[in-house]
C-alpha cells in the first residue's frame, strides 16, 4: 500500500494450445500489477515483466511476486526453477513500482533442494534475513518432507548489495498434512504475521469431501513469527481470544490412568493442555484423531476422518504444552509455544463429544468454545 493505493502483484499464467511439456516450451509467466482505492474497483491490467525478461537459463516456471520497500527502493521476489531443474529465486529492482530491472539470482540452484521453488517470501526477524519457500521435488528424510511438496524456511543474510543470500539448514515450517504458500507481512503493531494456504498442490494421497459440495480449501489462522535461537516459533496472535464464548472449561488431570472428559459441544474450539512430569501422552478427540508423545516423538494421525490421511510427526526433546485450533474441518496443533506445528484437515462424520486422555504425570486441561 502506498500513498492510498493499494498494488496487487500477482502472475499471469497463460499455457498456449498445442504438443507442450509446458517446462521450457507453451507457457507464460507474466507478472501483472492492477491498483485500487478501494480494494473494489481495480484498474486495468499492467505487464511489468514476461518471460523474455527474466535470465536465459530460467524455465517457463517464474512466479509468485512478493513485492517490498527498503531504504527507498522497492524489491521483487520470485520463485523459478532453472532449465536444469534447480529451484531459485530471482531479484528484481525498482523506483516507482511500473519499472522493474532485474538484480540477481541470490540463492538457489542447489543439487538437493528440489526442482522448483514456489512463493518466496524473505523479511526481517530480529535482524536476520528469512527466505521463507516451497520447494518441490524434495524426497522424504524419516519424519522429513513426508508431503508431496515441502514449505519452509532457511535463516540468513543478504551480502553484496543483495546480489547473495548466504542461508543456513531448511527447516519446515508445519510438519502436517495441509500448509504451503505461506505469505507474511508487518502490521501495525511491528509483528510478522503469516497465513498459510491449508493445502497442498497435486497431492494425490488424499482427497477432501468439500469437492463434491463444490468448495475447496482454507486458510490457516495468523501466527505471529518469533526467531528463537535462529527458529522461527509460530504463535496464534492474541486477537485469536476474542472468539472465546463464555467460560472455559479446566482442570487437572491425573494421566496414569484413563481419563475421559465429556467437554465437547461442537467441533469449533481452543483447547490447551500444560504438561508436568510427563514422559509420554495420548490424546484421542473428534472420533479419531490421536495426538501422542512417547519416545522424542510427537505425532499427529487419523483414521477415516483424514480421508487418506494417515500419520505425520517430529522428533522433538519434549512437550511441555500443546494448543488446538479446532474449526468444523480443521486442526491446528501448537507444540511449546509454536515451537513446532501441525496443520491439517480433518473431516467428522459426526460430533465427537469426549476428550480421552491417558500417559505419565500430570496435565492440566484448559477449553474454550468458539
Amino acid at each position: 500500500v502506498k500513498d492510498d493505493t493499494i498494488y496487487f502483484f500477482y502472475t499471469g499464467n497463460v499455457k498456449h494450445k498445442g504438443e507442450h511439456d509446458y517446462i521450457l516450451t507453451g507457457r507464460e509467466q507474466n507478472v501483472i500489477l492492477v491498483t485500487s482505492k478501494d480494494g473494489i474497483n481495480f484498474s486495468e491490467k499492467k505487464v511489468l515483466l514476461r518471460n523474455t525478461d527474466f535470465p536465459d537459463d530460467m524455465s517457463l516456471h517464474v512466479r509468485d511476486p512478493k513485492v517490498w520497500e527498503e531504504d527507498g527502493v522497492y524489491y521483487m521476489v520470485l520463485g523459478a526453477r532453472t532449465t536444469d531443474d534447480k529451484g531459485c529465486i530471482l531479484l528484481y529492482k525498482s523506483n516507482d513500482l511500473y519499472n522493474w530491472e532485474f538484480h540477481s539470482v541470490p540463492a538457489g540452484k542447489l543439487d538437493d533442494m528440489g526442482y522448483m521453488w514456489e512463493c518466496p517470501d524473505t523479511f526481517k526477524l530480529s535482524d536476520k534475513d528469512v527466505l521463507m519457500f516451497s520447494p518441490q521435488g524434495m524426497e522424504a528424510e524419516g519424519y522429513k518432507y513426508n508431503n508431496v511438496y515441502q514449505c519452509g524456511y532457511a535463516v540468513g543474510s543478504f551480502e553484496d548489495d543483495k546480489k547473495k543470500l548466504n542461508l543456513g539448514e531448511f527447516v519446515e515450517i508445519d510438519r502436517g498434512f495441509d500448509f504451503y504458500a505461506p505469505q507474511t507481512f508487518e502490521d501495525s503493531k511491528g509483528r510478522r504475521i503469516v497465513i498459510g494456504w491449508m493445502g497442498v498442490p497435486d497431492a494425490i494421497e488424499h482427497k477432501n469431501p468439500t469437492i463434491d459440495n463444490f468448495w475447496q480449501h482454507q486458510l490457516t489462522i495468523p501466527r505471529e513469527l518469533v526467531l528463537k535461537n535462529n527458529k522461527i516459533y509460530q504463535i496464534p496472535i492474541a486477537e485469536l481470544e476474542t472468539l472465546r464464548k463464555g467460560n472455559s472449561f479446566k482442570k487437572e488431570i491425573s494421566l496414569n490412568e484413563v481419563a475421559i472428559l465429556d467437554i465437547f459441544e461442537s467441533n469449533t474450539f481452543e483447547l490447551n493442555f500444560n504438561f508436568k512430569e510427563c514422559d509420554e501422552f495420548k490424546i484421542e478427540l473428534r472420533e479419531d484423531c490421536n495426538l501422542s508423545f512417547s519416545n522424542g516423538v510427537f505425532k499427529l494421525q487419523l483414521g477415516k476422518s483424514g480421508y487418506g490421511r494417515n500419520m505425520r510427526a517430529v522428533e522433538i526433546n519434549n512437550v511441555k504444552s500443546l494448543r488446538v485450533f479446532s474449526d468444523n474441518s480443521s486442526l491446528e496443533v501448537f507444540l511449546n509455544e509454536g515451537e513446532e506445528v501441525f496443520t491439517t484437515r480433518i473431516y467428522n462424520d459426526k460430533i465427537d463429544s469426549k476428550l480421552k486422555l491417558s500417559g505419565s504425570g500430570t496435565v492440566e486441561v484448559e477449553k474454550w468454545a468458539f
